[in-house]
């Protein structure tokens, strides 16, 4: 059995927590841990004992873009017991040859000599694409994780700290206190408006990923379970376009 038909089997039937970086609601972190699966992003893993109270405390699998250096993640994903860790972007994205595969082979052979109890699987290809053709937008980390968790076979999807840049309207909260990763700076209106910042031919969309997470899933699929702060941005059209509150004031939760 390879590590991703592992990995479909491991969720089969659960119930899964998703943890991002952004302000989420006081559901708290004991909430999160009764969870069967708890899911975070890129730095995640580690936790600190201030905010376990508010976040909660396991990371059972880690969504990552693994563009640095994997070793850097393997010693705080071996003390958590992480037990998978998949790449934010499938194997035919046009960079992952590039920037991720060396990474994932390195992952994968501390798995099969034995060296860590980690599985590493690399992210399926036909809904991401699906998604981005449909957004015109590459999916960030947070986001294809939604993805690739809603075509497993779980009974529900608990979603909280994360709200598609909703939170970031003039200079607001957008990412947690310490949460660093590539786009952690680029977050004023040039990026979430302009669209200004690109990859080569791609460029990341919080609109129209907000707009299809939230009239393709959220409304069509009951396992979507979200936090308050989502919640409201999803309860209100206005939230469909940051340039409607962007930079009118902080209207973040």
């Amino acid at each position: 059995m390879t590590p991703e038909s592992e990995y479909r089997s491991y969720l089969s039937g659960k119930r899964v927590a998703l943890v991002g970086p952004a302000p989420s609601g006081p559901d708290g972190g004991s909430k999160i841990d009764s969870y069967d699966v708890v899911v975070r992003l890129n730095n995640m893993v580690n936790v600190p004992s201030s905010m376990r109270e508010h976040l909660g405390s396991r990371t059972d699998v880690l969504y990552a873009t693994l563009d640095g250096n994997p070793l850097d993640l393997v010693k705080s994903m071996v003390d958590n017991s992480v037990k998978f860790v998949s790449t934010s972007y499938p194997a035919d994205e046009w960079f992952f040859r590039a920037r991720m595969m060396q990474n994932v082979s390195i992952l994968k052979s501390l798995n099969a000599f034995g060296r860590v109890d980690l599985k590493t699987v690399v992210l399926p290809s036909r809904e991401y694409f699906h998604v981005k053709e449909a957004t015109s937008s590459r999916p960030n980390t947070g986001f294809s994780a939604i993805i690739d968790l809603l075509s497993a076979d779980i009974e529900e999807l608990y979603i909280t700290g994360l709200d598609f840049y909703r939170s970031a309207a003039n200079g607001g909260a957008a990412y947690m206190p310490g949460y660093e990763c590539q786009w952690t700076e680029k977050r004023g209106p040039d990026f979430l408006l302009e669209n200004i910042e690109r990859d080569g031919p791609d460029v990341h969309n919080p609109d129209s990923s907000f707009k299809y997470f939230k009239h393709e899933m959220y409304a069509k699929d009951d396992r979507v379970k979200v936090d308050s702060c989502l919640l409201r941005y999803l309860q209100h059209p206005v939230f469909e376009e940051l340039s409607n509150f962007f930079p009118k004031g902080n209207d973040s939760c």
